[in-house]
């Protein structure tokens, strides 16, 4: 597998990982 491929395969896992967090901030700051 290229070398790129596995920084994409990589940033997706991390977003997935990191969302639920990310929203759950969102939603108590508003």
């Amino acid at each position: 597998m290229p070398n790129s491929m596995k920084a994409l395969v990589m940033c997706a896992l991390l977003a997935g990982m990191i969302q639920p967090l990310w929203s759950e901030a969102l939603d108590k700051s508003q």
